[in-house]
């Protein structure tokens, strides 16, 4: 992993952490996800994070290169984004007896600025209808294949139990309200995507203590998930989220045990999404 990448990663996150924003709470803005002012091409995994490191009231995104040519300019002293786009690279290994493809994975960075950061340029140079479709909690959720069983009953715990393949809920009277059950749900769900019968996580399959780095790491991975459903599913900004200052070291101290865990976590979250809606 290119150590200097994962690096500004981190560094861009714990500044917004010092800063009170919380990456993965603010995946949409207005409605539309942050995307490229362009292409129209959505951010996602550890994109939507670094593209939510900031206060910008747009969700649109350009770099220098797209600018040119539109009008548009750079506001002074404004600063980049970097983004991170994975490609697989082929290697060939050859002996003797056989030849082995290999492929590894390669990273590269790109710097993109937000359309607050621009003077002269308007979204008549960038496609504009790319709102994306809005969800209901429940269509999201019948519409995952191979669900666990979802148990409701009064309690004062819930949690997804791998032995059983359950999640057990607490009812929904007992929530602040009815969108704060669906968020909590949403997050088990997401733990349930690391079954072996589905994505086969080793953060779930492992059964991992509390405190280590893979229960944290597990941890991260359904809160991050947890969030982009709420956010398709509409309800992100009716959801009683924590900012407590102990929620934020408690992430801070994550980058500091672990300096992959926000790009693995974000990639691994991106792809349990996926499984639950079928695509």
């Amino acid at each position: 992993m290119n150590k200097k990448i994962v690096n500004e990663i981190n560094e861009r996150i714990l500044n917004a952490l010092d800063q009170q924003i919380i990456p993965w709470k603010q995946s949409w803005k207005n409605g539309i996800m942050n995307q490229n002012a362009i292409s129209g091409h959505p951010y996602s995994g550890i994109n939507e994070l670094l593209t939510n490191c900031n206060s910008f009231s747009s969700p649109y995104w350009i770099t220098f290169n797209q600018l040119k040519g539109t009008g548009g300019s750079i506001k002074k002293g404004e600063k980049s984004t970097p983004i991170i786009f994975f490609s697989k690279v082929q290697k060939k290994e050859s002996t003797e007896t056989d030849q082995k493809n290999d492929t590894y994975v390669l990273l590269k960075t790109y710097r993109v600025f937000n359309l607050d950061q621009l003077t002269g340029f308007t979204m008549t140079n960038a496609i504009q209808d790319s709102t994306p479709a809005v969800s209901s909690c429940e269509t999201i959720i019948d519409q995952m294949k191979n669900k666990p069983t979802i148990i409701n009953k009064n309690g004062s715990k819930c949690a997804y139990q791998s032995t059983t393949d359950s999640i057990f809920m607490v009812n929904k009277n007992q929530f602040e309200s009815l969108f704060d059950y669906y968020h909590v749900l949403f997050h088990e769900l997401i733990h349930s995507t690391g079954h072996e019968s589905r994505l086969n996580r080793s953060s779930i399959t492992n059964n991992p203590q509390f405190g280590s780095k893979d229960y944290a790491l597990e941890e991260l991975i359904a809160e991050i998930g947890a969030n982009y459903l709420s956010n398709l599913a509409n309800i992100q900004n009716d959801v009683c989220f924590d900012q407590s200052v102990s929620y934020i070291n408690n992430w801070k101290s994550v980058i500091q045990n672990q300096p992959n865990a926000f790009l693995i976590a974000s990639q691994r979250a991106q792809k349990a999404v996926q499984y639950i809606q079928n695509s």
